[in-house]
C-alpha cells in the first residue's frame, strides 16, 4: 500500500467499499499524523491532505451517520490524550469537538449502536490507570455531538473488569513453539485480573496458538473467550509481526502489541447484547 508500515492505527469501512486509515505507531515507535484512502477495497490507496489532528496512535473510531469519530489515543510524546474529532463522509476534513466529560484514555473499545450513537467501554487512562467506564456519544442536530455517562445511558450493561497491555516478543527454534509460549505468557499476565475458577485464560489460550502461528508478516487477531456462568468475556486485540532470524539455524520471532480486556455484563440481556458485540469484532480497538 501507499502507506507507511504502522501498527495502532485507526480504520474505517466508510461505504461498501471505501476504506480509510488514520495515524497509528511508525517503525520508530513515533505517533503518526496522515491519513489514506482506498476507493476500491484496499486495492489503491490515496493520500489525503494530513488532518488537522495532531499525531496519534491507539486511537479508537466509530463511525456516526455523517463520518467517522475518533476518541482520544496516545499522542506524539506519548501523552494521553482527552480528544474527540468527527469527520466529514470522506475523512478529508476534521472538527474538533469540544472535550468530551471523560478522562483521557487510549486503547478503548468502541461501537456504534442501532440508534447512530456510539458506546465507547473503557480504556487505558494517565498514569497506567485502567479505566472502567461507559460512556455515550449521540449525534444530536446533525450538526454536534453530544456526550452522556454510559452508566446511565447503558444501565450499566457491560463494565471493564480488568485490561492488560501487550507488548511482547518471543524467539524459538519452532515456531509452534514459539506461538504456544507466546499465549501462555500473555494469559499468565492476564489470569491476575481473573477469579481462580474462571475458564477464560484457557479457552483463549488455545485461541491463540493456532493465529499466533501464521508466518504472515504482520496481520491483526481479534479473539474471545467466554464465560457463561459469569456472564463474561475475556477478548484479545493485538497486531502481530513475525520474521525470521539466523542464516543457519533459524529463529522464529513473534511480536506481539495491543490490548486485553476482561468485559462483565450485568444481566443475561446484557450479556447476550454482549456476545453479539463481540461474534462481530465490534468491541475491537
Amino acid at each position: 500500500p501507499a502507506w507507511s508500515a504502522r501498527e495502532d492505527t485507526s480504520a474505517f469501512v466508510l461505504t461498501d467499499n471505501v476504506l480509510l486509515v488514520l495515524g497509528g505507531h511508525g517503525e520508530d515507535g513515533l505517533a503518526l499524523r496522515d491519513s489514506y484512502i482506498s476507493r476500491n477495497f484496499g486495492e489503491k490507496w490515496e493520500k489525503l491532505k494530513n488532518p488537522s489532528w495532531p499525531a496519534r496512535g491507539f486511537a479508537v473510531g466509530a463511525m456516526l451517520p455523517g463520518g467517522p469519530l475518533i476518541l482520544g489515543g496516545s499522542g506524539e510524546n506519548h501523552e494521553i490524550l482527552q480528544e474527540a474529532w468527527d469527520g466529514n463522509a470522506h475523512g478529508s476534513k476534521w472538527r474538533h469537538l469540544p472535550t468530551p466529560p471523560w478522562p483521557a484514555r487510549s486503547g478503548a473499545a468502541a461501537v456504534t449502536l442501532p440508534s447512530g450513537s456510539v458506546l465507547l467501554i473503557g480504556g487505558m487512562g494517565e498514569h497506567d490507570r485502567v479505566l472502567q467506564d461507559t460512556w455515550i456519544f449521540e449525534k444530536a442536530d446533525g450538526a454536534q455531538v453530544t456526550q452522556s455517562s454510559g452508566r446511565k445511558a447503558t444501565q450499566n450493561k457491560f463494565k471493564i473488569a480488568g485490561s492488560v497491555n501487550v507488548d511482547h516478543s518471543v524467539t524459538e527454534q519452532s515456531l509452534a513453539d514459539g506461538a504456544r509460549r507466546l499465549a501462555q505468557e500473555i494469559m499468565h499476565a492476564t489470569a491476575s485480573n481473573l477469579p481462580e475458577s474462571s475458564p477464560l485464560c484457557n479457552q483463549l489460550r488455545l485461541k491463540l496458538e493456532g493465529p499466533f502461528s501464521t508466518d504472515k508478516q504482520q496481520e491483526s487477531i481479534v479473539q474471545h473467550a467466554v464465560d457463561n456462568a459469569a456472564l463474561s468475556v475475556l477478548t484479545v486485540d493485538v497486531k502481530k509481526t513475525y520474521s525470521v532470524d539466523g542464516k543457519g539455524a533459524k529463529s522464529h520471532r513473534i511480536h506481539i502489541k495491543g490490548h486485553v480486556h476482561h468485559i462483565e455484563a450485568a444481566n443475561k440481556t446484557a450479556f447476550q447484547e454482549l456476545l453479539h458485540l463481540v461474534s462481530n469484532n465490534a468491541l475491537s480497538t
